[in-house]
């Protein structure tokens, strides 16, 4: 099956009423957001390429989709330890993968540092303007 074909069969929040094409993107009410805007510092690292498994996708249907992964294969870039994130601003790859599922990251790398205690670890981001339209997710096929 195409990535066209398989990422198309996975939307469903997208459909055609009386002709007109629309789309749905869920929001989070106030109380379940948990994260509050400046709490976290990124840092540029580089580009990067990675193989990796979701082991979290319950944010992954917003906007930005965050995904929680883990076994995380450096196939490009720099060999940096504890990427723990994928956040895409693509709205093509909301709710994409399923936990479990291996997936073939391209994107930004940064080095997220929490202000309140200095927590660091790595994530992924899809949809910078430094990628200039080349990031992607991709799933593997499943074994």
């Amino acid at each position: 099956m195409s990535e066209t074909l398989q990422i198309y069969e996975r939307r469903w929040n997208f459909g055609i009423f009386e002709g007109t094409l629309f789309s749905i993107h869920p929001i989070k009410l106030e109380r379940e957001v948990n994260m509050t805007y400046g709490a976290e510092v990124y840092y540029p690292v580089g580009s990067v390429m990675v193989r990796a498994v979701v082991h979290d996708e319950k944010d992954s249907m917003f906007l930005p989709a965050v995904y929680q992964v883990e076994d995380v294969d450096i196939l490009d870039g720099p060999p940096i330890e504890g990427i723990s994130e994928v956040v895409s601003y693509e709205g093509l790859y909301g709710d994409l993968a399923d936990v479990g599922q291996t997936i073939v990251v391209k994107g930004k790398l940064e080095r997220t540092v929490r202000k309140r205690d200095n927590h660091e670890h790595y994530r992924i981001l899809v949809g910078s303007p430094e990628g200039k339209g080349k990031e992607y997710i991709k799933l593997l096929p499943q074994k």
